[in-house]
């Protein structure tokens, strides 16, 4: 990390978070926010890139993570109908996508973060805006069906605002690290980093 080359224009486009996947020294991957979801390959570490399309629907914060270079899967939040977690992945190198789907029926999912252990595991990790909770979602069939259940619930002190997460994993452990803001009765003003572990 000593010395970087010149930094390169991927996309002229807004596009939320992002989260960069590395299968090795060539093959690189990054989803896309531009009014629709969309994902780029590298095959030459990063000199050249080529566009493909997750899904013709308005969609932002698109991350995706890999178990190899032909399995990959995205996820990202929907504007419309309301702001929901979605699904989607491709087993071809990321040409074609399946229909996306909802992960879960909140209908106010935000800052997404997803890591895959393999191609039937995939861990989500989330931000429910308008009850303040973190959430987790897991699947174990290659993300045909999701379950879902809280990480913290914004009830233990008034005045904690969740939000910005990330998730990690082993194949025996969970990590999300997430942070958040503490005021009034809960601190005054600090911001906080927490770490929640499943095992």
């Amino acid at each position: 990390g000593l010395s970087w080359s010149t930094p390169q224009i991927i996309k002229d486009a807004y596009s939320g978070r992002k989260k960069i996947e590395a299968i090795d020294l060539n093959t690189i991957f990054v989803g896309v926010y531009d009014g629709k979801g969309v994902f780029f390959k590298s095959i030459n570490g990063g000199s050249n890139w080529s566009e493909y399309q997750i899904t013709a629907s308005s969609m932002y914060d698109i991350l995706v993570d890999a178990v190899d270079s032909i399995t990959i899967f995205a996820t990202g939040i929907s504007t419309t109908p309301g702001y929901k977690l979605q699904f989607s992945k491709s087993t071809d190198g990321g040409v074609t996508w399946s229909s996306m789907i909802i992960v879960d029926s909140v209908t106010s999912a935000y800052l997404p973060s997803i890591k895959a252990i393999d191609v039937n595991t995939i861990f989500l990790s989330y931000y429910d805006l308008v009850n303040g909770n973190i959430r987790f979602a897991k699947s174990t069939d290659s993300g045909s069906i999701w379950s879902d259940m809280f990480v913290d619930v914004n009830n233990t002190c008034p005045g904690w605002i969740l939000g910005t997460n990330s998730i990690d994993a082993t194949t025996s452990s969970i990590f999300i690290g997430y942070e958040g803001y503490q005021f009034g009765a809960c601190g005054s003003g600090e911001i906080f980093l927490r770490l929640a572990k499943a095992g």
